[in-house]
């Protein structure tokens, strides 16, 4: 240890002296490069006094040279004269420079003889060329002014304080003034001349502007200085201040006297103000920032001096005050030491009662006071010793005891299958004592198979190391009895894991295989039970099912275990039954009812089920079991019976009770929901006749046949019903309107006057009258519409039979009329009756014709041209309206391109197509087809839809315009403003034109409302990008409205009647001649 010490000093000495002299070089090195700025900001003011007469003498000779104005050059050239001499006396001499400074010398010597030569020539130079050649000059000051910062080290200060004060007074307070001398020049050009070009005002304003940033980034310096250092803050806003103003006081002369051109003040003044302002920022920089600097450069080099002889007479004295303590380490260590080596010595010489004590503090006391409880553990560890040993023994005691009250039987062999030792149930069961059996083994106990047995297990134990599980039977020879055991055999480990023999453990499961045959046969029975039996957990996930569930499901078992009970759900269970059934089992009761459930397959049946809890022994509910039978035969037999209550065994159609009570539910229906309905009575005429000459049998057969024919006629949702003999009864719900009942009456009537097929009679011909009642018109109860039904009935006999009436003959008289017309003009449509007429569409502001739409017309034989209000109603509700639609649709591309063939001008022709024509046909391979057969360019058609009719199955419209769009097909909105279209659909449909209604044209200019309408459709239409199209105009006035608000084309009377062909076409050709 005392040559470690020593090492110790020789190497603390040497690091001790290195550290001083770093100190020291560090403190002198800070001091060193402050004097060297001190030295360069000596140098910096003379510089900035130098500038401020190079500005000086621009600015005095740049105005008018009088008098005073020379004189004032003059002394000016003076005083720069001792400033540039300063300066000179300011730099060192080339001998003590390196080469940085030797350039420095170079450049300030090439300074002095461009301000020679620039004195020398300013009398013979412009303004221009002295405005010029004296900025050049200050650009070269303002960067040697920079280099001598570099030189010094000026711009490269660290401390925040010094740096932003530095540079204030290097860069910006010299930007600032630069600025402000800039502009005094300028202004006193324009100010001598008396007269201000534009350029120069943007120059002067481009001035101003650099002269107001240069302020603020001067105004920000101060700010940063004032926050490191507040007690500067006082002195620098005084500073800002007198900028501020001095700014202040020479933009506004410049601007309120130059740029606004009245130059009331003479260059002289001018001169006084400018040169007052600059001359005292230049004197708050030197009085002082530069003052300022110096105190603070001054007091770094003071503060760095006091701080190099603290910190090196600190650093002395910690030295001192460290080897005083090394030097008491060591001797206190070395005695520490000596203690514990012999304190050691003699515990390893066997007295574990020596202890270890020093009177030191360190970590030596440490090690001794570890070493003392390591030698108190190792004492308190031989007694332990001694008393695991016995707690060993009595723990092997109590084990052996543990393994010989085992109610299972337990024992060991060695690796031979010899008997180790075994507990007392073995004992007994064995029927002799461990002691008779230890060193024997199973030969000696069983008959030669079973030894086998055992032996074979206990060997693949041993081999495999893997735990046998086994059952087997054998005599107990205590009672005689047979026993089955479960034997698990593991094997028997030494310390290092090898296997040295087995561990085995019976237990008596005889009990338990007599409850698993029995558990065995009730399986079987619920297996193989006729009725499907299902268990589920209580979140009706299905566990369990039988043969007979999978049967009647359809599914395998491994597609519904696991399964939500709601696998067979038909959806066709009332809601409330299903509510009623989880309400009862969720409250520990039985539920039983009729479920309709549906297979795999698709296909229902009908169960009837009982679902019970099942509970455990505690009383909680655990599963749910449900029994099942399927009833689904049985259900249809019974409805096969109530069939027969409820229908005619002849015809098969309902009788007078399921009518009566049918009829009942619909009214009832049609008073929550406020539909209508009809109910048709009729009987036979003649049926009497074919009774009485062809027998009962003909008359049988002919009942039939009109059943056949009358139920072909009505709908799903319709009803016919036989009330006896040859009357029956049809009910027709939902009809949209009173003339569907004359309708299908029409019709029933017509097929049953068709001869009927009787055996071997081929023309039997009969009649029918019938008799129509309506809801709520005619009655609000079932009685009065049989009642009033039959009353309409003889009146249609007493009509002439063979036909219908109504209980009210004015709705008779219309219906029949109503029907006339449609047969006739089916009759039209066939014959070629119908015919297009063409209504011009003229362009409001250049007035030619640039559409025409096309409208039907029926050349009645009778009755002459119908118009289509009397007739296209019919047609919708018949749907002959289709038929119509394509006919106009052909004719229109046809007239169209025979005109274009002709060499008429095309024109656009406008055709409405129904909304049922959207429903029912395909309208885009209708129009595709059209087009290719006619030749008809698609550009020159045009398809008017209803407001209305867009807005039935948007979605579908909406793709079908955009394909008749991309054919080139224009599209319009025909009666805008009379249906409920959203703006949000509308903007979204494709198309080209927005028809006004007529309705909203016929009051202007009568109508205010109107008036606002329609101006607001052609607002709208226009914004949305539509054409407008306004129908009906009939007026002057109207047209002039409608022009004044920006309508593109009208239709209507005031230019032309809708005409036929050929009279369009005059129309059209007159037009052109005027």
């Amino acid at each position: 240890y005392p040559q470690k010490f020593f090492m110790l000093i020789l190497i603390y000495l040497p690091a001790t002296s290195v550290m001083f002299l770093s100190l020291n070089a560090n403190f002198s090195q800070i001091i060193k490069a402050t004097q060297l700025e001190l030295q360069g900001l000596s140098l910096i003011k003379p510089l900035n006094q130098t500038m401020q007469h190079i500005h000086q003498h621009l600015s005095a000779s740049t105005l008018e040279h009088s008098a005073f104005m020379r004189e004032e050059e003059i002394n000016i050239e003076k005083r720069l004269g001792e400033k540039i001499a300063l300066v000179d006396a300011h730099l060192p001499t080339d001998s003590l420079l390196n080469h940085d400074g030797l350039l420095l010398n170079k450049a300030w010597r090439n300074l002095k003889t461009d301000w020679h030569s620039l004195s020398v020539k300013t009398d013979k130079w412009s303004a221009n060329q002295n405005f010029g050649a004296h900025v050049q000059l200050l650009d070269k000051l303002r960067q040697f002014k920079e280099d001598v910062a570099d030189y010094y080290t000026l711009t490269f200060e660290k401390d925040e304080a010094t740096h932003y004060l530095t540079d204030s007074i290097i860069n910006k307070l010299p930007d600032v003034l630069e600025k402000l001398e800039q502009l005094q020049a300028l202004s006193a050009s324009a100010l001598t001349a008396k007269q201000l070009s534009t350029a120069q005002e943007d120059d002067i304003l481009v001035s101003i502007g650099k002269l107001n940033q240069s302020v603020k980034s001067l105004d920000i310096n101060f700010e940063k200085i004032s926050q490191i250092n507040p007690l500067q803050q006082g002195i620098l806003a005084g500073i800002a201040k007198d900028i501020v103003k001095c700014t202040i006081q020479i933009t506004n002369v410049v601007q309120k006297d130059i740029l606004s051109r009245r130059f009331e003040t003479s260059p002289s003044d001018f001169y006084t103000i400018n040169t007052h302002a600059i001359n005292t920022l230049y004197a708050k920089s030197e009085e002082t920032l530069v003052p300022t600097l110096e105190a603070l450069l001054e007091k770094r080099i003071e503060d760095t001096q006091n701080g190099r002889f603290l910190t090196i007479g600190l650093a002395c004295i910690l030295f001192l005050i460290a080897q005083y303590f090394f030097i008491g380490i060591y001797f206190a260590t070395m005695e520490s030491i000596r203690s514990l080596v012999n304190s050691a010595q003699r515990i390893a010489d066997g007295d574990l009662s020596e202890r270890i004590t020093l009177k030191t503090e360190d970590e030596l006391r440490l090690v001794a006071e570890n070493f003392n409880d390591m030698a108190t553990s190792f004492q308190h560890l031989l007694s332990l010793s001694n008393e695991n040993q016995k707690r060993l023994n009595k723990s092997e005691q109590n084990l052996r005891t543990l393994i010989k009250t085992i109610p299972d039987l337990v024992w060991l062999k060695d690796k031979d299958g010899g008997y180790l030792t075994c507990n007392t149930m073995f004992e007994a069961y064995m029927g002799c004592q461990e002691n008779e059996m230890i060193g024997k083994t199973d030969y000696a106990f069983f008959e030669q198979a079973l030894a086998d047995t055992f032996s074979a297990h206990d060997q693949r134990v041993m081999q495999t190391g893997e735990v046998v599980i086994t059952e087997n039977s054998m005599i107990v020879q205590s009672d005689g009895r047979l026993a089955y055991l479960e034997t698990i055999k593991s094997p028997l480990r030494d310390i290092d894991g090898h296997v040295v023999g087995v561990l085995g453990v019976a237990r008596d499961i005889s009990r338990r295989k007599k409850y698993e045959n029995e558990l065995r046969k009730f399986s079987l029975a619920v297996e193989q039970n006729p009725c499907a039996i299902m268990i589920t957990d209580l979140n009706a996930n299905i566990e369990y099912a039988n043969a007979t569930y999978i049967k009647n499901s359809g599914y395998a078992i491994e597609e519904i275990i696991g399964k939500k009970t709601n696998i067979l759900n038909s959806g066709k269970n009332d809601p409330k039954t299903i509510k009623k059934l989880w309400e009862t089992i969720l409250q520990g009761d039985t539920w039983k009812g009729e479920l309709i459930n549906r297979r795999k397959d698709g296909s229902e049946y009908i169960d009837l089920t009982l679902i019970t809890p099942v509970r455990q022994p505690n009383g909680v509910i655990s599963h749910y079991l449900a029994i099942k039978e399927d009833i689904t035969e049985r259900k249809i037999i019974e409805e096969e019976n109530r069939n027969l209550a409820f229908s005619d065994p002849l015809t098969g159609l309902s009788n007078r009770r399921k009518l009566l009570e049918r009829l009942k539910h619909t009214l009832a229906r049609c008073q929550r929901e406020n539909t209508q309905i009809a109910l048709l009575m009729m009987d036979l005429d003649r049926f009497k006749a074919v009774n009485d000459t062809l027998g009962h049998l003909a008359g049988d057969e002919l009942l039939k046949q009109v059943a056949t024919r009358i139920t072909s006629r009505l709908r799903t949702t319709d009803m016919v019903a036989r009330l006896g003999g040859d009357e029956f009864v049809v009910l027709l719900e939902d009809i949209s309107h009173q003339d569907d009942a004359a309708r299908i009456a029409t019709e029933i009537v017509s097929d049953l006057t068709m001869p009927f097929q009787l055996g071997q009679n081929s023309d039997v011909r009969i009649g029918s009258s019938i008799g129509i009642a309506l809801y709520p018109q005619h009655g609000n109860s079932s009685a009065e519409l049989m009642d009033n039904a039959d009353i309409a009935l003889y009146q249609a006999k007493d009509n002439g039979r063979g036909c219908f009436a109504y209980f009210s003959e004015s709705l008779t008289i219309a219906a029949r009329e109503r029907l006339d017309l449609e047969s006739r003009l089916r009759r039209g449509i066939e014959q070629g009756e119908l015919r297009v007429f063409y209504q011009a569409q003229v362009d409001i502001v250049s007035g030619e014709v640039v559409g025409a739409e096309a409208l039907v017309r029926w050349q009645e034989p009778n009755e002459g041209l119908i118009p289509p209000y009397k007739f296209i109603g019919i047609a919708e509700e018949t749907g002959l309206i289709i038929r119509i639609g394509e006919w106009v649709l052909r004719e229109v591309c046809r007239q169209g391109q025979a005109w274009l063939e002709d060499g008429f001008a095309p024109i656009r022709l406008a055709v409405n197509v129904s909304p049922s024509q959207f429903k029912h046909c395909d309208m885009l391979a209708l129009i595709t087809s059209v087009l290719e057969e006619s030749q008809y360019p698609a550009a020159q058609l045009e398809i008017e839809l209803t407001e209305s009719g867009l807005m039935e199955h948007q979605e579908l419209v909406i793709d079908m315009l955009s394909k008749l769009r991309e054919l080139g097909i224009h599209l319009a909105i025909d009666d805008f403003g009379t249906g409920y279209s959203s703006l949000a659909y509308l903007k979204r449909f494709p198309m080209n034109v927005l028809k006004i209604d007529k309705s909203f044209i016929d009051d202007i200019p009568y109508s205010a409302d109107d008036m606002a309408i329609a101006s607001a459709i052609i607002s709208m239409g226009h914004t949305l990008g539509f054409k407008v199209l306004a129908e009906g105009v009939e007026t002057q006035e109207q047209f002039d409205f409608l022009a004044q608000k920006g309508c593109d084309i009208c239709q209507g009377y005031i230019k032309s009647k809708p005409l036929p062909a050929d009279e369009f076409l005059a129309f059209r050709l007159n037009l052109v001649k005027n």
